[in-house]
């Protein structure tokens, strides 16, 4: 005979105390809504805010000024705070309002997340008002990774390391001033970052991930829900995992997985950090380099102060390669431009003179090797001068990018024309740069143009020093009967090291600008 399982019905309507579901999540933003408030803020010196550069600049200022000022939920944005400055100069004693906002969010699930990355933990219950609930981390699967099977592993929480994390039903939604905050008042939530304070022990967590097949490792939330000095089963658990009531992500298909955190910064090598070399070799000037050098990290600062428009740490983390990737797709170039007019090569010579590649004893000027397509550090060079020319700083110049005046030209190409200089078999572009309202480049544009590379891509007029980008001079530089680039903008990585002019820094096709190492 069968067991027989009695349910009862709760027809006493007894409030039980319940856990729905646990999850991680991220924070999102639904709307945001203006209210009719808002905070004034008075200048206390003169500044600038003519440009759309100098304006979000003071707009950071002043925002971050406001941070300790607002009280009961009150709330701004950068945005309002950059729409409050309409006038283009401030001086001392000015006053400005900026709107106050608030903001409509939820929180989305989580099956993932980098080591050392910022998330939410979210607990839905009913009837726990002001419950503190304590919760591990705890490493998943069969195998040993981060620690031992079923043991936690620290966490940060208000800057502490921490084995058990807590969250509080109903906090969140009292302290929180989104206009949604009453949604979660049967919520615990509480903000952790996946990494110990102690930077040995987060060695030790990225070296395991490291090692780690798929470069992951399987984790589960442990949660104690009960009551203060009460013993278990006060509470239900309606997620239920292998007669485990308190446990969420746990069994196979179920893991939340701690993935390898892709950070880069300086004393790196490998592949991935070369690849962040070239596509940064226009942000101050780099070599193809597999070391994350100091030059490096002066890049990596003046790409995120630059284009991603946030203070600059020089670390390679998610938002900066996220910010890489979108940047390399925004700025195209028409890379059939690049390819030799002779009409007897395929576009980038044949290979002539392959005896002389890699030859420390021939100068670079005099090396007759056809090299095997476009230095790829020039194409991502020629990327940031497109995204200079929209800058605060630049803009001004209404100047555009026009095309590709001179890419490859090989020995036959050479012949045609009577020239003997090599720079053009892979190594150098000549440029052209036209106003934004014409199709004509002159010597002016162009002088504009090379000010940039000088200032912002660390290029020198000719070929005097090692591992930087080399400029043809135009008349004003001109020194006695030496060549000059007019009309045009003359661009060459001769003076790189013979390591960095490598066969495969030079590409052939328009696809392999990019390389989809990282």
């Amino acid at each position: 005979m069968k067991n027989l399982i009695v349910r009862p019905s709760n027809s006493l309507d007894i409030k039980v105390q319940t856990v729905k579901t646990a999850y991680f999540a991220k924070k999102e933003i639904v709307s945001t809504e203006k209210t009719t408030e808002a905070i004034s803020y008075t200048f206390k010196g003169n500044n600038n805010t003519g440009t759309k550069k100098r304006k979000r600049k003071i707009a950071k200022i002043i925002y971050k000024n406001l941070q300790g000022k607002l009280i009961n939920k009150q709330q701004t944005s950068l945005e309002q705070v950059v729409a409050a400055l309409s006038k283009s100069n401030y001086t001392k004693g000015d006053c400005i309002d900026i709107a106050l906002v608030k903001e409509s969010i939820k929180f989305t699930k989580r099956t993932s997340a980098q080591l050392g990355e910022e998330v939410y933990i979210v607990i839905q219950t009913q009837y726990m008002p002001d419950r503190e609930i304590t919760l591990n981390l705890k490493q998943g699967g069969d195998t040993d990774a981060l620690t031992t099977t079923k043991e936690p592993i620290y966490v940060t929480q208000n800057n502490k390391k921490v084995f058990a994390f807590k969250a509080v039903v109903g906090e969140f939604s009292q302290k929180s001033n989104a206009l949604n905050a009453a949604d979660f008042k049967d919520h615990a939530i509480a903000k952790i970052t996946l990494q110990s304070t102690d930077q040995q022990e987060n060695k030790q967590y990225k070296d395991a991930l490291n090692k780690a097949e798929g470069k992951t490792s399987p984790f589960y939330i442990a949660m104690d829900a009960e009551p203060a000095n009460q013993n278990w089963f006060e509470v239900k658990y309606e997620e239920v995992f292998d007669n485990r009531p308190n446990l969420w992500y746990y069994g196979e298909g179920n893991w939340f997985e701690l993935v390898r955190t892709k950070i880069y910064q300086k004393g790196d090598e490998g592949d991935e950090v070369q690849e962040i070399n070239i596509r940064l070799a226009g942000f101050g000037g780099n070599v193809p380099d597999k070391k994350f050098t100091k030059r490096t990290e002066k890049t990596v600062k003046q790409f995120q102060k630059d284009y991603m428009d946030i203070d600059p740490t020089g670390v390679v983390d998610s938002k900066t390669i996220k910010s890489i990737k979108e940047f390399g797709n925004k700025y195209s170039i028409s890379f059939d431009k690049t390819k030799c007019p002779c009409g007897t090569c395929e576009g980038y010579g044949k290979g002539l003179y392959p005896e002389q590649k890699q030859s420390s004893s021939i100068l670079e000027k005099r090396r007759k090797y056809e090299y095997p397509g476009i230095h790829r550090t020039l194409l991502w060079t020629l990327k940031a001068v497109k995204f200079y020319l929209e800058y605060d700083d630049y803009s001004s110049y209404n100047l555009k990018f026009g095309k590709i005046s001179s890419g490859y030209r090989c020995h036959k190409d050479n012949k045609n024309h009577k020239r003997k200089s090599t720079n053009h078999m892979g190594k150098a572009l000549d440029l052209h740069f036209y106003k934004t309202n014409d199709s004509k480049s002159s010597e002016s544009n162009c002088d504009k143009v090379r000010k940039i590379l000088k200032e912002k891509s660390g290029a020198k007029l000719r070929w005097n020093k090692s591992n930087i980008f080399s400029l043809e001079p135009s008349s004003k530089d001109r020194i006695g009967k030496e060549f000059i680039a007019t009309t045009w903008v003359h661009i060459d990585v001769r003076t790189f090291d013979l390591k960095y002019l490598k066969d495969k820094f030079f590409i052939k096709t328009k696809k392999n600008i990019t390389n989809e190492i990282i």
